[in-house]
């Protein structure tokens, strides 16, 4: 927010602020707190205090021949809210604007006799102060007007940071945070970010951690309530927790005067045909924004509100597109499930809403209060197995904060920031009427998935307090932090029944094989995490600075809840009665600032440190839940009540955590160097280096200690294996080192993650009306984290011993994408009232896939589905064919394939824009939106990664203990199974401001 014109004065040298707060649960959980701060309020030079969420401008203002304009008007004026501030420069010449939100600002400097000087797009970073140096020539605005320039300093963000400016200029489907991964070279869509999964990615809204990873998606905070959203943007500040490679983003301000935004918009999509085909789509999208003074110079408001409804094709390849018709008729004609189809149009409804208050109580005083919610009655989420296609998941969703920031300066070197905030995420998966069912031979699917069922709601109580205190040329900070998080994880047992048939013939039939899991688990569990920091920043001058802080953070794990099972404890002796304690860990943290030139057109940040991630709930859900309590029923046979099942006894499965169990531990480096080469045109290059530890992998306890036997490649085989056409998969109980005992999982913290990147940026305003931007990274990813974006599947266990020849599991990691680059341009045309033209080219590196068996054929008898590379065998009939396509199997040839060896076609996308100014004035404007998205759309599609499938017409063969499997080439490896673009679709919308 831009601060208050001087506030108005106070009748009593100090106030006194009570705040308390109460949160009620299903239990109780009071947390009742009473700040009471002494605030002396005066008018003084305000300090540049440090903070994460907002910064501050610093100028002085002289003559051409350097000497100091005494006393000039400056004016500060937000280019996205129109918000303006004017404060009288001091005798010297020097003005000080703080606080000030991040973003993109004019400053226009008047003087008598001079003439006036505006400088535009200066720009603004949280916990940074943007220096300014004006020169005023002689002259006077009837003269010659007003001299107007492009700020010409160095910029000390990063090439992640976007504003909402950004996306006005290009098209974007989603009306989620979301959107402006789509703009950015190093994140995604779900805002994972340095190689690691958004679940991880650490969001920030105006210096307070939000949402959670229990689900692993992002929260669907409503798109118009930002300003700004800056990746990989953390600094080594100690105030920062949490996982490395954060997203911070800001929340809009209000304007200074009435002002009133609405759009709507309307989407429609043709069929698609070719590699992949879908139904005709459509979608709507409105909302509207209020914002202004409450009271002139000391409050003001945003309220705002959002709706929308958006279809998503689901574009099947021409074969699958033929299947999908004989699958329904087949569930209708045989079991009488008329709904029984493959998803062929998803649905997602939301209405959300967001709102921010500030006051200014003084230039000492001022409090601010952010609250955004989205309620989605309707969504469908794709399966996160690759070889599904057809299956979705009806889920139901909520995402909520709310948040109070105080900022105090008690004298003119101490000052606090106070800032509470409560966030609340709900995922609902309903299991739907009919269960997971996949067709193996052709990897179609109906039904849910199995991995997605169950109710996930976590709310959280965040309180931050941070002291600062100047001293000299140091700033001096401490402080505590302390979160609350309140679990409940249900899972329910029907959405998890999962079915296997080799092809529609045998579905027809009824014959197939079947996992199905009895008995609910409901847990609830809080998750507390207390840390406190202290640094230092030393200045060097006005142009180095250094900084240098510890933190150190603890997870409190609950110690009732927990049931060990006795059964199990008998039996192997491993079991302890105790959740494994957490003790605190230090994060020590340095980073560096130097402007090279006096001119503030060069920039260098260097930082270096370690950020403590805090304890994955969803996995401490799973222990909780998953003590006995539910049994897992396998079995072949036919089926002829399908989707209901056989009754059987089955056997419980156990999640069990190695001593060491906590959160994940990065050490991460980076450096950053910016220039402005000309008033007009900025670079940015950089890198960054981290390594994670502790993240969490899967061992089955109870699979067979040794193996039964091998395959004809000397695989090892646990148990004995079945086959039934083409679903492969170990004898039920065969496999089971204690028959008792399905898959019991033992989560150790023995994962590591390696991420290596570079990043280069352009932006070039070419002309008035021209600009042209761009983006690339490239990066490299390795880690052991084998399956990563399935977890918590038992797929994630490793299919081979680690022996004398290394590890398997580590290679290539599943979230390696080593190229990435973003192009956009925009063009004005300044006629009638306005038109723009917009386009926006988006290309990266397909996603790495491991050559395998479908979804269907555990090859190794393991119990897992999903967790087994094919030998890759030149002499199965139809491998020359697949091999003169593919150089990852042409090199791999005589061997087990390597984690991760091929790589998904080449994904590219090209949007365009035209914006149409219908009229604009002193009381409004209004502007017609078409856009065109996927005019490109190459490469974004599910490869079928199966390299072999099981020949459904041959029979499995023993001698000794040798089995070997009937196997053919699939000639369909590598081509897509299932579009994940919505493909081209076109919108229309009409935005007003009055």
């Amino acid at each position: 927010m831009l601060p208050a014109a001087g506030g108005r004065k106070a009748t009593r040298k100090s106030r006194i602020f009570n705040i308390r707060f109460e949160l009620t649960l299903n239990r109780t959980y009071r947390i009742t707190g009473a700040f009471v701060l002494a605030v002396v309020l005066w008018n003084g030079q305000p300090a540049n205090a440090q903070r994460l969420a907002e910064g501050a401008i610093r100028g002085w203002v002289r003559t051409e021949t350097g000497a100091p304009v005494s006393e000039a008007l400056v004016t500060l004026r937000d280019r996205l809210t129109g918000a303006t501030k004017t404060i009288q420069a001091a005798r010297w010449g020097e003005f000080v604007f703080d606080p000030v939100a991040s973003g993109e600002y004019d400053v226009t400097i008047e003087a008598f006799g001079r003439r006036p000087l505006r400088l535009e797009g200066v720009p603004v970073r949280g916990g940074e102060t943007t220096q300014l140096e004006s020169v005023l020539h002689p002259g006077g605005p009837e003269a010659a007007g007003v001299e107007v320039r492009h700020y010409a300093g160095g910029v000390s963000g990063t090439g992640g940071r976007f504003t909402a400016r950004d996306l006005e200029r290009y098209p974007w489907r989603g009306r989620d945070l979301g959107a402006f991964g789509r703009v950015s070279s190093g994140s995604d869509d779900l805002l994972g970010v340095e190689g690691l999964p958004g679940s991880m990615t650490p969001l920030y809204v105006n210096g307070v951690q939000v949402g959670s990873s229990v689900t692993g998606s992002v929260p669907v905070f409503p798109l118009t309530a930002f300003r700004q959203v800056e990746f990989e943007s953390l600094g080594a500040d100690v105030e920062w927790s949490g996982a490395t490679g954060g997203v911070v983003a800001q929340t809009i301000g209000a304007n200074s005067r009435l002002e009133i935004r609405t759009f709507g918009d309307w989407i429609t999509g043709a069929k698609q045909t070719g590699s992949v085909r879908g139904p005709v789509y459509s979608g709507l999208q409105a909302g509207a924004v209020v914002s202004g003074p409450l009271v002139a110079d000391t409050s003001s408001f945003v309220l705002g509100v959002e709706t929308w409804r958006l279809e998503t094709p689901i574009s099947f390849s021409p074969r699958l597109d033929s299947l999908a018709s004989m699958v329904g008729a087949v569930a209708d004609e045989t079991y009488g499930e008329a709904d029984a189809r493959p998803v062929r149009l998803a649905r997602t409804e939301a209405i959300s809403g967001f709102g921010r208050f500030d006051w200014r109580f003084s230039d000492n005083v001022g409090l601010s209060a952010n609250f955004a919610f989205t309620s989605m009655p309707k969504a469908r989420w794709l399966p996160s197995s690759v070889d599904r296609a057809g299956a979705g998941t009806e889920a139901q969703g909520a995402d909520a904060f709310l948040s109070a920031s105080l900022a105090t300066r008690f004298t003119d070197r101490f000052g606090q920031d106070l800032r509470l905030a409560w966030d609340r995420t709900v995922r609902e998966y309903g299991p739907g009427e009919t269960p997971s069912t996949l067709f193996v031979h052709d990897a179609l699917a109906v039904g849910s998935d199995p991995l997605m069922a169950g109710r996930y709601a976590v709310n959280t109580l965040r309180l931050r307090e941070a002291l600062q205190y100047f001293a000299g040329n140091h700033l001096l900070k401490a402080g505590f932090s302390a979160d609350f998080g309140f679990h409940e994880h249900t899972l329910g047992s029907q959405g998890r029944n999962a079915f296997w048939f080799s092809s529609t013939d045998a579905f027809a039939a009824g014959t197939g094989y079947v996992v199905r899991t009895t008995g609910e688990s409901e847990v609830t569990f809080e998750l507390p995490r207390y840390g406190i920091f202290v640094q230092d920043e030393v200045s060097f001058g006005s142009r180095l600075k250094v900084l240098a802080g510890l933190r150190w953070d603890k997870d409190d794990l609950p110690r009732r809840g927990y049931t060990p099972n006795v059964e199990w404890y008998l039996l192997t002796g491993i079991g302890d009665e105790r959740v494994p304690r957490r003790r605190g860990r230090i994060s020590p943290r340095f980073e560096i600032d130097w402007r090279p030139d006096a001119e503030g057109r060069w920039f260098v940040r260097g930082s270096a440190g370690v950020w403590d991630a805090g304890l994955d709930p969803l996995l401490f859900g799973d222990l909780l839940a998953n003590n006995g309590g539910t049994r897992v029923y396998r079995a072949f046979g036919a089926f002829a009540d399908w989707p209901e099942t056989a009754s059987g006894t089955g056997r419980p499965s156990l999640t069990l955590v190695a001593t060491g169990f906590q959160g994940a531990r990065s050490t991460r480096a980076a450096v950053q160097v910016s220039h402005r080469l000309t008033p007009a045109i900025e670079v940015q290059v950089g890198g960054v280096m981290r390594r994670t530890e502790m993240l969490p992998r899967r061992v089955d306890l109870n699979r067979a200690m040794e193996a039964s036997g091998t395959d004809q490649y000397g695989r090892p085989i646990y148990g004995t294996l079945v086959q039934q056409g083409a679903v492969l998969t170990a004898e039920p109980g065969s496999n089971r080192r204690f028959a008792a005992f399905d898959i019991v999982s033992s989560i150790g913290v023995d994962g590591w993650s390696e991420y290596k990147g570079a990043h280069a940026a352009v932006n070039a305003r070419v002309t008035d009306n021209f600009s042209v931007e761009a983006r690339y990274t490239f990066s490299e990813t390795r880690d052991n984290w084998f399956m990563a974006r399935e977890l918590p599947s038992p797929a994630a266990v490793s299919p081979f011993a680690a022996d004398e020849n290394g590890d398997w599991t580590e290679g290539v990691s599943d979230f390696d994408i080593p190229h990435r680059a973003v192009i956009g341009a925009e063009l004005n045309f300044p006629v009638m009232n306005g038109i723009r033209v917009a386009g926006l080219y988006r290309i990266q590196s397909g996603q790495p896939f491991t050559p395998g068996f479908r979804d269907g054929v555990d090859a190794n008898g393991d119990g897992s589905m999903r967790n087994d590379p094919a030998y890759i065998d030149p002499d199965v009939p139809g491998f020359a064919v697949v091999s003169a396509e593919w150089d990852c199997i042409r090199s791999n040839a005589g061997s087990f394939a390597p984690r991760n060896a091929c790589r998904a076609e080449t994904a590219s996308f090209l949007d365009a824009r035209l914006a149409i100014g219908l009229f604009g004035g002193t009381f409004g404007r209004a502007e017609l939106v078409i856009d065109a998205i996927n005019l490109v759309s190459r490469g974004a599609a599910i490869p079928d990664h199966s390299l072999y499938l099981v020949d459904p017409s041959g029979t499995l063969s023993r001698e000794g203990n040798v089995t070997t499997v009937p196997i053919v080439t699939n000639p369909g490896f590598g081509a897509p199974l299932v579009s994940t673009s919505p493909g081209r679709m076109f919108r229309i919308g009409l935005s007003l401001k009055y």
